[in-house]
């Protein structure tokens, strides 16, 4: 795909992979709407956990926005080898499209992708504009998004130190390069605050999302909703380890006194967890629209490392805990940084 091609649309979303990276960018996409009817969107869709399919035959969309969807190679997101000089450029001539009145489009990507893809020839530079948006936790947790990244790209050890410096002060520094975070929280020193914008947008659409789907769920009684994840999918730990943790919880709430439910995440293997005694929720929509659901009885929501938690707490106002995962997975797993402060404000430990 040409930068002339790109123009056909008025906002790109570029390696998404998870049903949370659509939420956040129809999120973004509302701000365009109060001056637009419509909105013809271009998602680029990269691997991932969920699968292309289901990605692109969303159960729930705006109708205001004319959906294309393309897979990554379908997208021809080649980049030449003078590409890091045309990104050194960027902030000059980006500053003279501005000034021109050029119009810009919207790159969105849950990484610092959206700068590289944006960056890849002059004419994208004039055109494109790097918008990062929001991927969960990762998005802030970037100590350790930037360590992977390196190790990714540069075999050499000696460079990944000087890549993580790069990665950081472009991350920084993104207005220089004519960009911006789209995130529902910022930062003030050590307080993360919350983006009211960005906020109802959300709020609105997880709300919208629960009504059309016609799963309406009912709790015999109030419960507390344990939010699972994929550590063993991942590599993190056996199924075994990971389910006996999962039970450790439902345990615990049993003898405080409460009723435990499970929520699986979609990528999971639900099997795992038959030998489990406990009220699993099924529910094929994203956790955070059974939080917006007037009527939904849940008393708090008890988790690890989920990004769920500070979403159910920050944008629904339900108790919100977490439990601190074993010191195995916890060095394959380390929360850092703005995650770390996220946590440590809209989630209590156990």
């Amino acid at each position: 795909m040409t930068a002339v091609s790109a123009r056909q649309y008025d906002l790109i979303g570029y390696r998404i992979v998870s049903p949370f990276h659509l939420v956040a960018l129809t999120a973004f996409a509302q701000s365009f709407l109060l001056e637009r009817d419509t909105l013809n969107v271009l998602v680029i869709l990269s691997e991932g956990p969920w699968g292309r399919t289901l990605l692109k035959n969303p159960s729930v969309s705006d109708p205001r926005l004319n959906v294309t969807f393309i897979d990554e190679q379908s997208a021809e997101s080649k980049f030449p080898v003078w590409w890091p000089l045309i990104l050194i450029s960027r902030p000059l001539i980006n500053s003279i499209a501005k000034l021109t009145g050029a119009r810009q489009i919207p790159v969105c990507a849950p990484t610092l992708s959206c700068v590289k893809w944006s960056s890849r020839s002059l004419s994208s530079v004039w055109h494109l504009t790097p918008i990062l948006i929001d991927e969960g936790i990762g998005t802030f947790n970037t100590r350790r998004q930037f360590r992977r990244r390196a190790q990714q790209q540069f075999k050499a050890k000696w460079i990944q130190p000087l890549a993580i410096l790069g990665f950081r002060f472009i991350h920084s520094s993104l207005p220089l390069f004519g960009g911006k975070r789209a995130s529902l929280f910022s930062f003030q020193g050590q307080r993360p605050i919350l983006n009211t914008e960005m906020a109802n947008a959300l709020r609105s659409i997880f709300k919208r999302g629960y009504e059309a789907r016609d799963e309406l769920l009912n709790f015999d009684k109030p419960v507390v909703l344990i939010l699972t994840q994929p550590f063993s999918e991942g590599g993190l730990c056996s199924e075994n380890e990971w389910v006996d943790e999962i039970e450790k919880m439902i345990i615990k709430i049993r003898q405080m006194g409460f009723n435990p439910a499970l929520k699986v995440h979609p990528a999971e293997n639900f099997a795992k967890y038959d030998r489990l005694q406990v009220e699993r929720v099924d529910y094929t929509g994203p956790v955070e629209e059974i939080f917006a659901a007037a009527g939904t009885d849940i008393m708090e929501i008890w988790g690890f490392t989920t990004t769920s938690l500070i979403t159910g707490s920050a944008l629904f106002g339900i108790r919100a805990r977490r439990m601190n995962l074993p010191l195995s997975f916890r060095n394959a797993y380390v929360v850092e940084g703005e995650a770390q402060l996220l946590f440590s404000t809209y989630t209590e430990t156990l």
